[in-house]
């Protein structure tokens, strides 16, 4: 019991802390708090001049109907079309005003979020590696942080509204209805207040009633999103790695596993869509309801003269508005129950953003950056998959020769591409030393698949810069330099579709452009025919003679490239051998 109340303490802190973010820390903040009293402002103004049209205008109205004065209704009319105008421009600013801080607040969270996302490599690649927990991000940073912002700015304001609108109406209708009084067993019973007890009544129990009919509704919301999320993740998967499936005639296995999760959808769907049903049907008994129940309890009032005929119509309406405000939870309970499970996902992602590191160790992989020595080595390396303590290398020790180019042998899942990993610093799960001489952007590394943004060919090729420095004449020339001159004149158009060799060759032009100190090819040319690899290289080699290039190759075809062939010899332990050869001798 303990424990579960410190874990709600706990959870509404984090709430507060996340949702109070933007007003406390932001550079808006002072706009936020001035646009966000602006509203309430704006809605205590239209509640106030609610009042004088429940309090005045209306009794006015119905009075003129009574006495069958003219002059008296054109008044209370002219009166009340004043005051509903005025309630009308109210209205429209203080949604302008709730739109304006919407916009700036989610854009404000969307960046900080996007920024944690992308801010350091533990986060994004963690997230992918280790937390299955965490699906769908990218759902998350846009689609639940807008679902948090418009959810909590209606509830924050409609909570206003509806408070202040009970506490008026409680006050006017205990003016209007006064005292029910009847005899009973010989005696006089006197009901105080009797309309308010009975407005109040039942918007008691309809909001308990309608408090056990949802309270299962968040999690099946929360189910359903989960399945939704999964299935478009799945559609995604397909869209990325069509020409896979389609090579490997994955098309039933995906449809079998589609058909499943869309079936999964289906039962959760149900669920939630048999709750709302419930839901309807009961607000609508309710609205029914709550417009026969006040007749018939003024009735007895009027009947005996307690209250008079405009009174008895003002009470309707008294009555009407202090059991919508009660009912205010009720209907709001899809929208609440919306924005908790939203606020779940986004709080829980940027809690996982902000852990330094996702695998805790007693070491870690030591990188040292512009050291005088200028070659790049590898000390006493062991690194372990992610999320475990199993090993892929124990103490690796190489040492890399600027002007030598090597290339790595060993057989599939010995670590290659992990050591690849280490010395970029993605591989973030292991213990040992790498020094990196002059600088990070000396290195460049290049994998197998490379990474194409939907973008012109122009920011492709500068790619991972956000802004293209280099001049068209280099651009096409690095393109002619890779059998790509065809593009030359498409560089502001969008890159398109692209063969996994036409991105390999694109890659390389990026490669001439950076010209780095180191170079390191992870199964870069996998996808080029011979003759293309072979003009890769020669040409890598001849514009670039100060680049030194480290290759992972399993083709025999690149070793005349390079000048040693390391191999990896790794034993059951994992414990890695390292025999270097000059190329010429090495055995592939």
């Amino acid at each position: 019991m303990t424990h579960s109340l410190t874990s709600e303490r706990s959870y509404f802190k984090k709430s507060l802390q996340f949702l109070s973010d933007y007003f406390l820390n932001s550079n808006d903040k002072w706009k936020a708090w001035a646009l966000f009293f602006g509203c309430v402002f704006s809605t205590l103004t239209m509640i106030g001049l609610g009042f004088v049209l429940g309090w005045w205008c209306f009794p006015y109205i119905f009075a003129a109907f009574i006495v069958k004065d003219t002059a008296t209704l054109l008044i209370g009319l002219g009166a009340g079309l004043l005051i509903s105008g005025a309630m009308a421009g109210l209205n429209y600013l203080t949604n302008f005003l709730k739109n304006e801080l919407y916009v700036n607040w989610r854009c404000w969270l969307t960046k900080k979020i996007i920024h944690q996302y992308l801010n350091n490599k533990t986060n994004y690649l963690e997230i992918s590696r280790i937390y299955s927990d965490i699906d769908n991000p990218e759902q998350r940073i846009q689609e639940d942080i807008d679902k948090v912002v418009d959810s909590f700015l209606n509830l924050s304001l409609g909570f206003i509204d509806n408070l202040s609108n009970l506490v008026i109406y409680t006050v006017l209708l205990s003016l209007a209805g006064g005292s029910l009084s009847f005899m009973l067993f010989g005696g006089t019973i006197i009901i105080p207040g009797f309309l308010v007890l009975v407005a109040l009544g039942v918007g008691i129990v309809t909001s308990l009633l309608g408090y056990f009919i949802n309270r299962s509704l968040r999690e099946s919301t929360n189910e359903e999103t989960i399945a939704q999320s999964n299935l478009r993740s799945d559609l995604q998967h397909i869209k990325t790695f069509s020409e896979e499936i389609a090579i490997e005639h994955a098309e039933k296995y995906y449809q079998n596993r589609l058909e499943n999760e869309v079936d999964v959808l289906s039962i959760k769907t149900r669920k939630r869509l048999s709750i709302q049903n419930e839901t309807a049907s009961f607000n609508l008994f309710n609205g029914i309801l709550q417009a026969i129940i006040p007749v018939i309890a003024a009735a007895p009032l009027y009947f005996t003269d307690l209250i008079t005929l405009d009174v008895f119509y003002s009470a309707g309406y008294y009555f009407s508005m202090i059991t919508r405000s009660l009912n205010w939870f009720i209907n709001s309970f899809e929208t609440i129950n919306k924005f908790q499970t939203s606020l779940d996902r986004i709080i829980t992602l940027q809690q996982t953003l902000e852990k330094n590191n996702a695998v805790e160790s007693t070491k870690n992989i030591i990188r040292t950056i512009g050291l005088q020595n200028e070659n790049l080595i590898v000390r006493s390396l062991d690194l372990h998959l992610h999320g475990s303590n199993e090993l892929v290398i124990k103490g690796l020790n190489l040492q890399f020769k600027p002007g030598i180019h090597t290339l790595i042998q060993a057989p599939s899942g010995t670590g290659k591409s992990s050591l690849f990993k280490a010395i970029a610093g993605t591989w973030l799960s292991g213990e040992g030393e790498i020094l990196i001489p002059n600088s990070l952007e000396s290195v460049y590394f290049l994998p197998q698949k490379p990474t194409l943004p939907n973008d012109t060919l122009r920011a492709v090729l500068a790619y991972p810069d956000a802004n293209c420095s280099y001049f068209d004449s280099e651009l096409i020339s690095a393109l002619k330099a890779v059998n790509m001159e065809s593009l030359a004149d498409k560089l502001d158009e969008q890159i398109g579709f692209k063969s996994l060799g036409e991105q390999q060759r694109i890659a390389f032009a990026r490669v001439l452009l950076r010209k780095p100190d180191w170079i390191f090819l992870d199964e870069a040319t996998a996808s080029l025919d011979e003759h293309v690899e072979e003009h890769v290289y020669c040409r890598l080699k001849e514009l670039l003679p100060k680049t030194t290039i480290i290759s992972i190759a399993h083709r025999s075809t690149v070793r005349h490239h390079h000048d040693n062939v390391i191999f990896f010899n790794v034993n059951k332990k994992k414990e890695v051998k390292v025999e270097e050869k000059p190329a010429v001798f090495g055995i592939i």
